[in-house]
């Protein structure tokens, strides 16, 4: 798992080529956390990915923003699926997200109880059964299956 925090420099675009071809000649999946603007780094991520996933809450401002975050990962030519977040306060379906966004839903998850105590308690994300493991297996099931069809190893890449 490759991720920076909105601050400070981060990792320089060839160290994260290397990691994400490393991840790749090893046979390993690598998940990268990109941000919403195309940095030098993200670039690379992108680059290299062979999924690349836009995680979307249901709601209208955030669907806006995603707009303007789908656009530039078409005009790179990335592989994007999206996975939406609810629950929506005013009542936006998944399928709306997906609509509006003009991208395949590969997965609809509703928020996952406890998280931050289980983060505060050092317990990984995803690591017990619930809406955020289940979204995770169907990323990484859509990602194998893509794969497959191209016979390269896998490299997965999470976008919020």
């Amino acid at each position: 798992m490759l991720s920076c925090d909105r601050g400070g420099t981060g990792p320089r675009p060839g160290a994260v080529a290397s990691v994400l071809d490393a991840g790749r000649r090893a046979g390993e999946t690598v998940v990268c956390d990109v941000p919403r603007y195309p940095t030098e780094v993200a670039v690379a991520a992108l680059d290299r990915a062979d999924l690349t996933v836009l995680l979307v809450p249901a709601e209208v401002r955030s669907a806006a923003a995603a707009a303007r975050v789908a656009g530039m990962l078409r005009q790179r030519g990335s592989s994007v699926q999206l996975v939406v977040r609810g629950p929506s306060p005013g009542g936006l379906s998944s399928r709306d997200v997906a609509a509006a966004l003009g991208l395949p839903l590969l997965h609809s998850m509703r928020p996952e109880p406890g998280l931050g105590r289980q983060l505060d308690q050092g317990v990984p994300p995803g690591s017990r059964k619930g809406p955020l493991a289940t979204a995770a297996k169907a990323v990484l099931d859509e990602l194998y299956h893509q794969v497959g069809q191209v016979g390269a190893s896998p490299i997965g890449e999470a976008s919020a």
